[in-house]
C-alpha cells in the first residue's frame, strides 16, 4: 500500500538525513560525544516510541506590510498521538486546539478539536458536529473531491531519481555548510541548539557558485532558479532559522522540539517602503508519556466536508 510505502521511507528519509548531518567531521560544532548523544537519542525516539501526548505552541507574525497591522497567528494544542507505520494508515491523533489570528485588518479566533482516526480527519465544528475528511482516499487515488493534489505522490513514492544529478546536488549542499558561521550546533545541558544563518551563507562568496551547482539539476528551469536566489542578498537583510531540541539523557529520547525562523526583508524593491517587513516563527513541542496506551475513537455526529470522498 502507497501510504505504508510513503511512511516508512519518511521515516528511512529523516533517519538518514539525520545521520548525514551528524557524519560531519565536527558536527557543525558539537563534540564527538555530544554529537553521539543527539545522534542516539534522536534513533532510539524515532525507532521504539510510537505514542506519546504531546503538547504544542506556534506563533507567526508578519509585521512592516504597508497599509496594513501585523499579520499573526497563534495556536496552541495538546493531546496524544499513536504511530503505526505498518498500518493502514501511519498516524492518529486526538488534539484541542485553541487558535486566533489577525490578517492586519480583522481579527477572530476560538477553540476547535481535531481527531486522525484511521485516515479520516475530523474536525469540530461547534454544537457537538463535525466535519470529515479522508485523507486516505484522497493519499491513494491523488485528488480531493475531482480536484487533483498539488504534489504527484506516486512520483515521490517511486524513487525515480537520477542517482549522478543527485549526488552532485549533495556535494554542493556540502560544500555550502561548510561555509563559516552559516551552520552551528551547540549543547547546554540536555538542551541542543542547530542555528543555520542565512545571512551568512547568501553573502558568502561560494553562495552563487553552490546556486549555480543545484540549479543544474533543475533543467530548463535552473537558470531562472538561479536568477531569482541572487536577488537574495539584496532582498533578506536577516534570516535565521534555529532548531532546538530537548532529550532526556536517562531514557535517550527526545522530549521537546522548537522550531524558530527570524527574517528580515529590505522592502525597498518589493514596496517601495523604507520600513522593514519582519517575519517570524516559532513553533514548540514537548512530548511526555512515551509509549503510553491512548484510545482514540472517532466522534459522532460526523458530516463529511466533501460529499465526493465520502467516509
Amino acid at each position: 500500500m502507497k501510504i505504508r510505502k510513503w511512511a516508512v521511507g519518511l521515516t528511512v528519509a529523516a533517519m538518514s538525513l539525520a545521520g548525514v548531518a551528524q557524519a560531519q567531521d565536527t558536527c557543525f560544532g558539537l563534540s564527538a560525544s555530544d554529537c553521539a548523544a543527539i545522534a542516539s537519542a534522536t534513533e532510539n525516539t524515532l525507532s521504539t516510541v510510537m505514542s506519546f501526548n504531546q503538547t504544542w505552541s506556534i506563533d507567526f507574525r508578519v509585521s512592516g506590510i504597508p497599509d496594513s497591522g501585523d499579520i499573526t497567528f497563534n495556536a496552541t494544542g495538546s493531546g496524544p498521538v499513536i504511530l503505526d507505520l505498518m498500518g493502514a494508515f501511519p498516524l492518529s491523533f486526538d488534539q484541542s486546539i485553541t487558535a486566533s489570528f489577525s490578517d492586519g485588518l480583522s481579527s477572530g479566533g476560538g477553540m476547535t478539536g481535531a481527531i486522525l482516526k484511521d485516515g479520516i480527519l475530523y474536525v469540530d465544528m461547534g454544537d457537538g458536529m463535525w466535519g470529515s475528511l479522508n485523507l486516505l482516499s484522497a493519499l491513494e487515488s491523488g485528488e480531493v473531491g475531482g480536484q487533483e493534489l498539488p504534489l504527484d505522490l506516486d512520483a515521490l513514492a517511486s524513487g525515480d531519481v537520477d542517482p549522478e544529478a543527485a549526488l552532485g546536488a549533495l556535494e554542493a549542499f556540502g560544500d555550502l555548510a561548510a561555509i563559516p558561521g552559516f551552520l552551528t550546533y551547540t549543547r547546554m545541558g540536555d538542551t541542543f541548539t542547530f542555528v543555520a544563518d542565512l545571512t551568512r551563507l547568501i553573502n558568502d562568496p561560494s553562495f552563487q557558485n553552490g546556486v549555480s551547482s543545484l540549479a543544474m539539476t533543475a533543467g530548463e528551469d535552473g537558470a531562472q532558479i538561479a536568477g531569482l536566489v541572487s536577488l537574495l542578498p539584496m532582498l533578506l537583510s536577516e534570516g535565521r532559522i534555529e532548531v532546538v531540541q530537548q532529550i532526556d539523557s536517562s531514557a535517550n529520547i527526545v522530549t521537546g522540539i522548537g522550531f524558530n525562523v527570524n527574517a528580515t526583508i529590505d522592502s525597498a524593491m518589493l514596496t517601495g517602503s523604507d520600513t522593514p517587513i519582519t517575519i517570524t516563527l516559532f513553533f514548540r513541542v514537548d512530548l511526555s508519556e512515551p509509549n503510553g496506551s491512548f484510545d482514540i475513537q472517532a466522534p459522532d455526529n460526523v458530516t463529511p466536508l466533501d460529499g465526493a470522498m465520502g467516509m
